[in-house]
């Protein structure tokens, strides 16, 4: 029987790295995740990458980070700060990016909050621990 007395990291770059992934809508193969180095998985190069047309049709942006045990939908949040930035920028956008940015600023507020129901879910347990934890201290 093998033993691995230290088995290299699964998770690139240190646990505490955060990543994005674009879901895109190809054509032929349907949503798929786009094959990129890990190096282009950090939110300003996907950024730079939806900006500049390198994606047919974003339909998603989902953010991990392993080391801190969570994952969620980041469409609407990167679709703001596209939003706001190109405001400022002045550039011409991707029809696609364009639609991606109407669909996911324009979502209602309930359907935003029930993709992110089990991280706010932690955040409301742990404010209330804080609340707890202060309260005892007064």
């Amino acid at each position: 029987m093998l033993k691995l007395e230290h088995a290299p990291s699964a998770i690139p770059d240190g646990p505490d790295r955060t990543m994005y992934l674009v879901i895109d809508a190809s054509k032929c193969n349907g949503h798929v995740f786009r094959e990129v180095p890990i190096r282009s998985t950090d939110l300003e190069q996907v950024l730079a990458d939806l900006v500049e047309g390198q994606y047919v049709e974003p339909v998603r942006v989902v953010g991990f980070n392993v080391g801190a045990g969570w994952s969620r939908d980041m469409s609407a949040e990167v679709a703001l700060t596209i939003k706001l930035r190109n405001i400022s920028d002045r550039r011409n956008l991707p029809k696609s990016l364009c639609k991606f940015i109407a669909e996911q600023t324009s979502l209602p507020r309930k359907t935003a909050r029930a993709w992110n129901a089990p991280y706010r879910e932690r955040v409301a347990k742990t404010q209330a621990y804080r609340r707890v934890a202060m309260t005892a201290e007064a």
